[in-house]
């Protein structure tokens, strides 16, 4: 009840928090429900956690939902609605790094396709998990996966290759210190092994795993392992004919699965009784057994367990002399056996059906995929188009405001050019310079809605002219706003900032220090430095020497210290080379 708790409190908290730390969250909450058991809330959780995933277009996050809700709805008997989200996730996982998840995703479809009845299928994608896994060095997922193909290889009767794979899980998890399932694996090797030929050796061999199962449970209330400890300890003594203690371990058994109601275990103990019985010479208490576990495996839908204590039924009562009995029970092995081969190959069919959806849905997906790939790069291209074509109208804006202030409009190119050269000195990534030169060019594209009477005055600006000339920033940065193109963004904040003084004193907004965007204080020194070596109609140029000690002496004033510093050392590496 606590963890249905838990997942309506988060359920309700979607919305409160980011999509990550959410999924997070919900995501470890999954991973405790496929740990305590399935349930139909846990199953609607895994489904919110995948969509609330794909919403927010969290591909590693929605892989690892999927994953759990594969895993949950497997365990819930749903193993097509599994499969097709597992695919869902390993289409996803194709082009992901994730190979932990890789190798989980693969484990679960070949477990899917194990209980569908598609060995094939369930190998390949076991392989495929095992090397994945071993090539993480995730020993537990080697052991889980190598745990399934050993399932797989006992359910063909390949004996001899399920024990020498349970031989290596047992490695595996002697290693790993998991004494719980090193004991599992060694009761699942002793089932195995108690189906080969009888000889001494082997059953020495199984008496000394038994002792070690024995050793690793010690007092842990596992009452499974348990079960399954006295159930190959009776079967033991049963092949080497010592009956009394065949039938007290195998009775201890019945008596546990009880207890703890677990009705699979109790239903094969049943069995067990009965073929030890029926070697003891009590052939009606063995019926009984035999029957009871008939009842359970019928109850529980394990059609091919009912199968071994039909034949023995059969075999008891022809003894027994109950012929009618006898025959009635071979016809219903008869038609079980006719039931089991037409739902395996019906399982085959519904498969190849399954499967053949699956592939064409994928297709389509995939046919999907291009088509949005392929309108996706259209809608680049054509923003593209566009952006450049607004570019270059802005351009010729900035270029036709600069020969009205200059005579010539090269100032912007030269602005753009050495503010690349200033940020790349500055360690700015190269693909934000390349946008810089670009954008720099933009800086004082609002003197276009300034007067020529302004522009072109001689003389000291009065204070209302210099109000107005000020507000080419203001201009600037509106003619540039609204866009969605970063150049763009980067061109408005440069209009708006680059007649900012790091002191504080500058405008429009009076901006200091690193409150005013780098590629603001970039421009705003190569601009200076520019207008300090050009020719006006009010002043004569500087020298570049004159120009640098200027700008030297505005360092922490007017312009920010380490971008002057960066602009001096161009200057004179570039005297460097020519001297």
């Amino acid at each position: 009840m606590e963890g249905v708790d838990q997942m309506i409190q988060l359920a309700e908290q979607k919305d409160q928090t980011t999509p990550t730390e959410w999924l997070d969250a919900a995501l470890e909450l999954g991973r405790q429900a496929i740990a305590s058991g399935v349930t139909e809330d846990s199953i609607r959780f895994a489904q919110l956690a995948a969509d609330h995933a794909r919403h927010h277009h969290l591909h590693e996050h929605l892989v690892v939902a999927l994953d759990n809700l594969g895993n949950l709805l497997f365990y819930h008997d749903q193993p097509y609605d599994a499969l097709s989200v597992l695919s869902e996730a390993a289409l996803l996982l194709e082009s992901s790094a994730l190979m932990s998840e890789k190798a989980r995703n693969s484990n679960l479809q070949g477990a899917v396709y194990m209980i569908l009845g598609s060995p094939e299928n369930a190998y390949r994608h076991f392989t495929n998990a095992l090397s994945l896994s071993r090539n993480t060095g995730d020993a537990l997922m080697e052991a889980k996966v190598l745990n399934n193909m050993a399932l797989l290889l006992g359910q063909q009767e390949k004996l001899s290759d399920a024990l020498d794979i349970l031989a290596q899980i047992q490695s595996l998890y002697r290693k790993l210190g998991n004494s719980n399932e090193l004991c599992k694996t060694i009761l699942n090797k002793t089932e195995l092994k108690l189906k080969l030929p009888a000889s001494a050796g082997l059953y020495l061999e199984i008496e000394q795993d038994l002792q070690e199962a024995e050793g690793l449970l010690g007092h842990q209330d596992n009452a499974f392992l348990r079960i399954m400890l006295l159930q190959c300890q009776a079967t033991l003594h049963c092949r080497r004919h010592d009956l009394p203690e065949a039938r007290s371990a195998a009775q201890r058994a019945l008596e546990l699965s009880e207890t703890h109601q677990i009705d699979d275990l109790r239903a094969h103990t049943h069995v067990i009784l009965g073929e030890i019985l029926s070697e003891a010479g009590a052939p009606e208490e063995a019926v009984e057994h035999l029957l009871s576990s008939m009842e359970f495996f019928r109850a529980l839908d394990y059609q091919d367990s009912r199968v071994p204590p039909l034949k023995l039924l059969v075999k008891i009562l022809k003894q027994l002399g109950r012929f009618e009995e006898a025959l009635q029970y071979h016809e219903e092995l008869y038609h079980l056996d006719l039931e089991i081969r037409s739902e395996a190959a019906s399982k085959q069919l519904e498969l190849m059906a399954f499967q053949r959806k699956l592939e064409q849905s994928q297709h389509e997906a995939e046919l999907e995929r291009i088509r949005n790939e392929e309108l996706e790069m259209l809608v680049q291209e054509r923003t593209a188009e566009l952006e450049s074509a607004y570019l270059e109208m802005l351009e010729r804006l900035a270029v036709a405001a600069e020969f009205r202030d200059s005579d010539t409009g090269e100032h912007t190119v030269r602005v753009g050019e050495r503010a690349a050269e200033v940020a790349r000195e500055l360690g700015m990534p190269e693909e934000k310079v390349r946008i810089l030169r670009l954008a720099a060019r933009l800086h004082d594209v609002g003197k276009i809605a300034i007067s020529d009477t302004i522009l072109h005055k001689p003389g000291k600006l009065t204070e209302d002219e210099y109000l107005t000339m000020k507000a080419h920033t203001l201009a600037g940065a509106r003619m540039l706003s609204e866009a969605r193109s970063e150049l763009i963004r980067m061109a408005e904040q440069i209009a708006l900032t680059h007649h900012e003084k790091w002191d504080g004193t500058g405008y429009p907004h009076g901006l200091q220090g690193e409150a005013i965007p780098l590629e603001g204080r970039i421009v705003a020194v190569v601009d200076v430095l520019d207008a300090l070596t050009s020719t006006r109609p009010y002043k004569r140029a500087w020298t570049l020497q004159e120009a640098l000690h200027e700008i030297e002496i505005q360092a922490g004033q007017h312009f920010d210290p380490q971008v002057v510093q960066a602009l001096l050392k161009i200057y004179r590496r570039e005297q460097d080379a020519e001297g």
